[in-house]
């Protein structure tokens, strides 16, 4: 395997690609660059920098009459947090303090039984003359959104009540009434993975940090939940094909009934051990370091390095299986010499892949069976490359 130095020292994980300089050119050049080879490493990265992605959601709400309460329903198509919610009507009305519109938006998650609301409920939502504001005909009317983070959380699946109601009797009809929703989500090209049944996990953007940061963090409802991403079990990355993946992280104190499982594994299961192919690091109850393996047949388990994390610190933490024979697992600390931590070799698992086609995927996922605790676990960038052929 090609060995160089990376910019800055230290030495590369996996093959090194092909450069070559070409007369009266400045520089290097890749070998895929000049067309003479495809690239010959399949190549991830994903770092959370730049403009935050957004799932922009319009629902129709049909015709405000004059009384009553006009109710829609909407339901999230993906993880991520409320950023804004605008209200747009064929139909000006103007604003009065005796008969006027409260506007209201609340959770009802994926069961129905939810009760967060997700608007501020007070006179600025409202078309009162006092507080409120008129509806102006195909004009944008912008909501305000509720003043607790934790509110403007939603899960896949979660169902969404729009509320228009009436107090006294409107100076007329607003028809074709519509609300537009603007939900911050990560990158399209990773899924936020989400598991709660009352309670709202977080699962998003680090707001201005330097160089960008995704967080996933607990509620403090007492269930079992689950933040995290992974590729939506979309298997791509073929042990067999000498994968590396690398990713920084950092994670608080992790308790009792809580872990932490970083790397590749196959299509997700509730019941982490359960998954058919795994090769991760795990945090289980503790912050002592633990790596694991399952090839379906060997299993290495809960296998302690000796390595202590310590918490709410960024460690880059490398599994490289460029060698299926010895699987090697590293870990960095910043400002610190990169340390392997740990073999993991044909004698003692992971015999099994070398022969099969045993497709994975990368996963960040952060467990808690029960508990009323609210770690977080916050990934600033990860990479992963394996062979094309």
């Amino acid at each position: 395997m090609p060995v160089g130095k990376m910019l800055g020292g230290g030495t590369p994980r996996g093959p090194v690609a092909t450069r070559y300089k070409v007369p009266g050119v400045v520089g290097e050049q890749h070998a895929e660059c000049l067309g003479w080879s495809p690239p010959g490493r399949c190549q991830f990265f994903q770092d959370f920098v730049g403009a935050k992605n957004e799932v922009v959601l319009s629902i129709g709400a049909g015709q405000v009459a004059t009384t009553g309460t006009n109710t829609t329903f909407i339901v999230v198509p993906r993880a991520g947090v409320l950023s804004a919610a605008y209200l747009v009507g064929e139909d000006t009305l103007a604003a009065n303090d005796t008969n006027y519109v409260t506007l209201s938006l609340t959770n009802r998650l994926a069961s129905g039984s939810g009760s967060t609301a997700m608007l501020a409920a007070t006179d600025a939502n409202t078309s009162k003359a006092t507080g409120g504001s008129a509806i102006t005909a195909k004009a944008q009317r912008s909501l305000t959104v509720h003043g607790t983070a934790a509110n403007l959380r939603v899960a896949e699946g979660d169902i969404l009540e729009f509320n228009i109601a009436a107090t006294g009797t409107l100076a007329n009809v607003v028809d074709d009434a519509t609300l537009v929703l603007r939900i911050e989500t990560l990158p399209e090209n990773v899924y936020p993975r989400t598991v709660q049944t009352a309670g709202q996990v977080l699962n998003g953007y680090v707001d201005d940090t330097a160089c960008g940061e995704a967080v996933f963090q607990f509620s403090a409802t007492n269930e079992a939940q689950l933040s995290g991403i992974d590729f939506g079990d979309q298997l791509c990355i073929d042990i067999r094909k000498r994968p590396v993946i690398s990713f920084r992280a950092k994670v608080g104190t992790v308790t009792t009934a809580q872990r932490l499982v970083a790397g590749l594994a196959s299509a997700y299961n509730a019941t982490f051990d359960s998954t058919t192919y795994n090769l991760w690091f795990r945090l289980e109850a503790a912050l002592d370091l633990l790596v694991e393996a399952d090839d379906n047949t060997t299993n290495t388990d809960d296998t302690d390095t000796t390595y202590d994390i310590t918490a709410n610190t960024y460690y880059v933490f490398t599994i490289d299986a460029s060698d299926l024979n010895s699987i090697d697992f590293w870990i960095k600390a910043d400002g610190s010499e990169e340390v392997k931590v740990y073999t993991l070799t044909t004698a003692t698992a992971f015999a099994d892949l070398s022969a099969a086609n045993a497709a994975m995927q990368f996963v960040f996922w952060l467990q808690k069976a029960s508990g009323t605790g609210t770690i977080s676990a916050t990934l600033d960038w990860l990479m992963a490359s394996w062979d094309r052929e």
